[in-house]
């Protein structure tokens, strides 16, 4: 706003009754100064105490009002103060602020226009308007950007229209002053120039005082006295030249010319530009070819028509698809199915194309590429080959898979057969994408036993024998791989810490050849008793996968369907480390073919301490033949019973014993399959 009141008491104050400060900003547009007028101010006491303190500006020099520096005649009359800005803060002092009307004051505000024209901040003329200025400039010269500053107006740019004066015009020229301007415009069109004021001082052929008019440096036209006259000049360009050679006592105002463009009409002239049809234009012409005929780029040849070739790119689709595509036809490009529009890194879905003469496809670089589906991903134990081209994953390539034989096999449903789809991703014939997987084969030793007669009593296990064998150390006891990372064994085996654990061991010695295990969890059956070995069995879950090979590979469980069928006569094989004739330990892993036997023969023999008839469930069974069986030692590890394949199954865990060389008592695993699964599921989820 350019004026206001304000007064206190009264509103927009900002109060600081800590300080006994009451502030107030005022502000005008720009181009004004303020102008203050207060009437009836009551203020008391000396300025430092009690004052209105005006800050002009963002300054930090001030004005005070008080009571010491204003007299009573002038406060009632009132009393005015100028500043030289458009803003000001008001800072009201008084230790009375809050007591009511003891402390006030009214002032009237108003903008005052600044005459900025009184320090002439133009180059020329200057003309002061309300809250601003405005500058002008002198005939022949325009203002700047900088809206103060001058410049000539330049006719040598292309301008289609303008007027040009000699020096001084409309006053007189002086004496012996020079004036040349060059006149350019568009290509395409001609001058015409029309003098409507001429006083020029008057010579035999212009001889003195002179207006030149030149075309290309050549003299057209000579010009001085006061006859005014039109100039036709058949070129976009042209040169003014005024001279004064004398005095010009006479005062003459010189000349006042104007000149504009005049378009060409080039298909008028003896030669045409064009070979066919010339069609005149605004500032030139252009060129047009009978039907069945394309303009070239010369702008003025014509030629026959070529199409362009059905396909813009190798592999490509068009639309709209036609059987002729003639210049100018512009279409939408995509790429046959297992191809992609490509350009260097770039890949779109489509992109435009135009046919241009002659007969060849504008499309910007892009070209029609297969899909690559990238390198197939490799199953854990397995591998694939190339049954397409070697190395090569793009479109309707063929890749099998398959694993590391012979420890390892496919699943029996298992696609092994992928393609690479047009989409960029390998699938089976089905259309799945999960790759197969490679499952362990079980029950296969790479060395197995040569069994052209049952071998009864304890000997040597071989390199592959034995497979599965697990080694535990402190205590002392063994176990056997079901899967990559899970050992079963008997469950008093691992009631204490498991310490250390081994794989592909003979030797127990030796461990150039075996692989360290390590246990992630152990899981104990849920109903084991201590007291009786009921459910003597467990499971050690391990930190890491177990890579299968000749040393090492798991044992098969049960069958289901022969979960029952232990019976009476039913050979197999126990392996281990466990004590020996004087209680020694081997040096190497000992194994002893053994049959399963009636549970009476395991309930008859007597303890050497305890004489009782021992007490056995329906979880375990008895086997042992001829002094041959478990010891110490060998807790924990498998029972394994070879079927009619040749595949061994964990049939039984070694559990307890009377003595050594006497009847064991075995931990039948075929009741505990239910288990196993779950606790494996379960654990594989988590």
């Amino acid at each position: 706003m350019l004026f206001g009141v304000v007064s206190y008491p009264g509103p927009l104050w900002n109060l600081n009754n800590e300080w006994n400060l009451a502030m107030r900003k005022i502000s005008i547009p720009q181009g004004y100064t303020i102008s203050l007028h207060f009437q009836n101010v009551k203020l008391k006491g000396p300025c430092a105490n009690e004052s209105i303190q005006i800050f002009p500006g963002n300054t930090d020099e001030s004005l005070f009002v008080c009571s010491t520096n204003m007299s009573s005649s002038s406060n009632q009359k009132g009393f005015s103060i100028t500043l030289n800005t458009n803003m000001t803060n008001l800072e009201l002092r008084s230790p009375r602020l809050s007591k009511g009307n003891d402390v006030s004051f009214l002032a009237h505000y108003f903008g005052k226009d600044i005459d900025e024209c009184q320090t002439n901040p133009c180059s020329y003329f200057c003309t002061n308007t309300i809250g601003g200025f405005t500058c002008h400039c002198p005939l022949g010269y325009r203002i700047k950007n900088d809206k103060v500053s001058c410049e000539v107006i330049d006719h040598s740019k292309s301008i289609l229209h303008g007027q040009l004066f000699s020096p001084d015009f409309p006053r007189p020229y002086p004496g012996g002053s020079k004036y040349a301007v060059n006149i350019t415009v568009l290509h395409g069109f001609y001058i015409t120039i029309s003098v409507t004021h001429m006083d020029i001082d008057e010579s035999e052929n212009c001889t003195q005082d002179v207006l030149q008019v030149l075309q290309e440096g050549k003299l057209i036209s000579a010009l001085c006295g006061t006859k005014k006259t039109d100039i036709q000049i058949k070129s976009n360009s042209a040169e003014l030249n005024f001279i004064s050679r004398g005095t010009n006592k006479r005062r003459h105002t010189g000349f006042l010319a104007h000149y504009k463009a005049e378009d060409i009409n080039e298909c008028e002239q003896l030669e045409s530009p064009c070979f066919h049809i010339c069609v005149n234009e605004i500032g030139g012409f252009r060129c047009i070819c009978p039907p069945g005929q394309l303009l070239l780029d010369d702008g003025s040849t014509c030629q026959a028509q070529v199409p362009c070739p059905t396909h813009v790119v190798p592999h490509s689709l068009s639309e709209p698809s036609t059987k002729e595509y003639k210049t100018g036809l512009q279409i939408l490009v995509r790429c046959e199915e297992g191809f992609e529009a490509r350009l260097n890194t770039f890949t779109v879905s489509e992109f435009w194309a135009v046919c241009e003469t002659p007969g060849k496809w504008r499309h910007g670089g892009f070209h029609c590429s297969l899909v690559s589906c990238g390198v197939p991903t490799l199953p854990s134990n397995g591998y694939f080959i190339f049954i397409t081209d070697q190395n090569v994953t793009t479109f309707q390539s063929i890749i099998q898979y398959n694993c590391t034989q012979p420890f390892y096999s496919l699943n029996s449903t298992s696609y092994v057969n992928f393609s690479c789809g047009a989409d960029g991703i390998w699938r089976n014939n089905k259309g799945e994408m999960k790759i197969p997987e490679c499952n362990a084969v079980c029950g296969k030793p790479s060395n197995p036993l040569e069994l052209f007669q049952r071998v009864f009593g304890g000997k040597e296990a071989k390199e592959g024998n034995f497979p599965w064998q697990v080694l535990f150390l402190n205590p002392l006891g063994g176990g056997a791989l079901i899967s990559d990372q899970w050992v079963v064994t008997a469950a008093h085996v691992v009631e204490a810490d498991i310490n250390e654990i081994y794989a592909g061991v003979i030797n127990i010695h030796e461990y150039s050849n075996a692989s360290k295990l390590h246990v992630a969890k152990k899981l104990i059956h849920p109903n084991y008793t201590n007291t009786n070995f009921d459910n003597d069995i467990a499971l050690v879950r391990l930190k890491e996968k177990v890579t299968f090979g000749p040393l090492i590979s798991p044992i098969c469980l049960p069958k289901r369907s022969e979960t029952d069928l232990l019976e009476t006569g039913t050979v197999g094989f126990i392996s281990g480390w466990g004590l020996r004739e004087l209680n020694q330990l081997p040096n190497s892993l000992l194994y002893a073919m053994i049959s399963v036997q009636e549970m009476n023969k395991c309930r008859n023999v007597e303890l050497k301490r305890v004489m009782k008839k021992l007490v056995l469930s329906d979880n375990m069974f008895c086997a042992g033949l001829n002094g041959a069986d478990s010891c110490s030692g060998d807790s924990g590890g498998a029972f394994a019973v070879q079927d009619e394949k040749n595949v061994f199954h964990i049939e039984g865990i070694v559990s307890w014993g009377i003595k050594c060389g006497a009847y064991g008592v075995y931990t039948k695993v075929g009741n505990y399959l239910d288990w196993i699964e779950e606790t494996i599921s379960t654990e594989n989820i988590r």
